[in-house]
C-alpha cells in the first residue's frame, strides 16, 4: 500500500514538474517584428502564470510526501492494523455485559501501575505515583504532607480512584490505608 501512494506521489511530482516547463517555455510575443531599432518583448499570459502556480503546488505537495512520509502517514503505530484490540494490547479489558462502559484493568503488575500512571490526569496522577513510588501502599495523610493538596482534595480524588477501582482505603486507627487494588471482578 506505501508502494501504491509513493508511486501516485512521483506521478502528481512529475506532472506538477511539466506544467511548470510547459508555463515556463511556452512565452507570448509582444511588440513589433524586430526591425529599425523596435525590439520585441515576451510574456507570459494568465494561463501561463496559473499552470505554473498549480505545478508548483503539485511539486509542494507531492514532494513532501515522497520525502518525509511519515509527516503525511502519520506516526508508526506499535500495534499492527492486522492484531486484534484484546486485554494483552491494551491493558484494558471491556467491562461484562450489562455494566455499560466502564472499563476495568486487568493486572497491577509495575507496568501496568505505569500504563495507569499515563491514563490518568492531574491530581488523581499525583495520588497514584506516590503509591506506586511506596510500593503500592500507603497512609492517606502521608500522602497530603508529600502532595500540594489539601487533605479534602486527596479524600476527593481518591474517592475518584476508588470509583474507578484502582485503589482501596481501609481504616487503621485514625487514619486510612490506601493501597493499590485495582478492580478485577466488576
Amino acid at each position: 500500500m506505501k508502494a501504491r501512494w509513493s508511486l501516485l506521489a512521483l506521478a502528481v511530482f512529475l506532472a506538477g514538474l511539466a506544467l511548470v516547463t510547459y508555463a515556463l517555455l511556452t512565452p507570448v510575443t509582444l511588440g513589433g517584428g524586430g526591425h529599425m531599432g523596435v525590439s520585441t518583448r515576451t510574456a507570459y499570459e494568465a494561463l501561463n502564470l496559473v499552470l505554473a502556480m498549480l505545478g508548483t503546488a503539485m511539486i509542494a505537495v507531492s514532494g513532501t510526501a515522497l520525502i518525509a512520509p511519515r509527516m503525511v502517514a502519520g506516526p508508526p503505530s506499535r500495534r499492527s492494523p492486522d492484531m486484534p484490540v484484546t486485554e494483552a494490547t491494551t491493558g484494558v479489558a471491556p467491562a461484562p455485559e450489562g455494566e455499560g462502559v466502564r472499563e476495568r484493568y486487568v493486572t497491577t503488575e509495575p507496568d501496568d501501575n505505569r500504563l495507569i500512571l499515563r491514563l490518568l490526569t492531574g491530581d488523581e496522577r499525583e495520588v497514584f505515583r506516590l503509591l506506586v513510588d511506596a510500593g503500592g501502599e500507603r497512609l492517606q495523610r502521608d500522602i497530603v504532607a508529600d502532595s500540594n493538596m489539601s487533605d479534602a482534595k486527596v479524600s476527593r480524588t481518591l474517592d475518584r480512584l476508588e470509583e474507578k477501582g484502582l485503589v482501596a482505603r481501609e481504616r487503621r486507627g485514625m487514619g486510612n490505608m490506601v493501597r493499590i487494588a485495582v478492580d478485577r471482578d466488576s
